[in-house]
Order: C-alpha cells, then sequence, then structure tokens
C-alpha cells in the first residue's frame, strides 16, 4: 500500500492504474464511481481529491478522462540495450536503468526503451542518441517501423514491408543507407516490436 492513503484510497489509486495499463487511458470519475458502487460523482472527487493532495494523481477539471498518474507514480520504462539504425549491432542488456516518460510519448506498462545507434533513420525523426519506444509483440503495419532481430543476436531499426513469398524488406530512411531483403528461411528474423514514439535524451 502507498504510505498513508486509506483503504479505499489505494483500490482506487490501484484501480487508476489497472485501467492505464489495460486500455492505455484513465478511467473516467462515473467508471470509477461504478466500480465501487458510489452512488454520487462528488463521493469519487473527494478520493481523488486526497489522491491529488498526496501526490499520487494530477487532475484536470473539465476534462472526462483529466486523471493523469503523477510523475514519481507513473512506471520506470527499462532500457535494455542498443538498437542500430544503420547496419545490425548488438543489442546489449543494459544494467537496470529505467527512465519515467511523460503521457504524450504514449508508453504503457511493458514497453520498454532501446538506445538509437547510426543514422539511417534520421530522415524519420530518430536520431543517434534518442530512445525508441517499443511496444514488445506488436506487429507494425506494413511500411511501419520496427525493431527487428537479424541473425542471433543482431538488432536493428527500419521500416518493415512484407514482400512475396515470405521475404521482409528493411527500409532505411536515409538514403545514404541501403535496404535489405531478408528471408526467414535462410536468415534467422524476429520482429521484436513496434516502435511507438521516439525520446530525445540528449
Amino acid at each position: 500500500m502507498t504510505k498513508n492513503l486509506t483503504d479505499r484510497q489505494q483500490k482506487i489509486l490501484s484501480f487508476i492504474e489497472s485501467e492505464v495499463e489495460r486500455r492505455g487511458i484513465p478511467p473516467t470519475v462515473r467508471e470509477i464511481a461504478a466500480r465501487f458502487g458510489m452512488a454520487s460523482p462528488n463521493g469519487v472527487w473527494c478520493h481523488l481529491t486526497a489522491l491529488r493532495d498526496k501526490g499520487c494523481i494530477e487532475m484536470e477539471r473539465g476534462v472526462s478522462r483529466g486523471i493523469r498518474l503523477a510523475a514519481k507514480a507513473r512506471p520506470g520504462y527499462p532500457v535494455i540495450g542498443e538498437v542500430a539504425a544503420g547496419g545490425p549491432s548488438l543489442a546489449v542488456q543494459t544494467d537496470g536503468e529505467t527512465i519515467t516518460l511523460d503521457d504524450a510519448t504514449g508508453a504503457r506498462p511493458g514497453d520498454f526503451l532501446l538506445t538509437v545507434k547510426g543514422e539511417s533513420m534520421t530522415g524519420a525523426g530518430i536520431n543517434p542518441g534518442d530512445l525508441a519506444v517499443v511496444r514488445p509483440g506488436a506487429e507494425p503495419e506494413n511500411g511501419g517501423i520496427a525493431v527487428v532481430m537479424v541473425g542471433e543476436e543482431e538488432a536493428t531499426i527500419k521500416r518493415l514491408f512484407r514482400v512475396g513469398g515470405g521475404l521482409f524488406r528493411l527500409v532505411p530512411e536515409n538514403t545514404a543507407f541501403s535496404e535489405a531483403v531478408i528471408d526467414p528461411r535462410e536468415t534467422p528474423f524476429k520482429v521484436v516490436g513496434r516502435v511507438i514514439g521516439v525520446v530525445r535524451r540528449y
């Protein structure tokens, strides 16, 4: 339990966190009232005000889903390695670094961050040193930006196209780099996840 919260406040905070994780958006006041059997939204506002005063949430009045987890209550997203925006490079596990992200990034629990190396995706605004926000297991739309594993231990970030015969085409966003066509029957290949955002770190 978070320090100094009543049992009901803790349950409401846990519900907000679970809805953000499950749906990617916070619940409305009416949804909270329905979840906890409250007849009036006024009772919810009392609890939300207490959570705000205790630093657990932020609120924007007049907005349907104006509840935000406070920065210190937001999850830390792990930076798990490096990904090449050039030729593939080894994805190196880092030592437990986590970064808290703003809601505007679209990140949600379960996502992770990879540090970008190389310049092949600069045309898409992905520069060396940036952090790519990756949703693991999420297949991008054809032509979407993805992190893929090429070979046994190599990772790269490119636009991913599915072409005939089960082949994949990896396309850079920099004319100084060449695209590649991968045949998974000949080269181990795996889509790690979809890039949903980029964070400037420097």
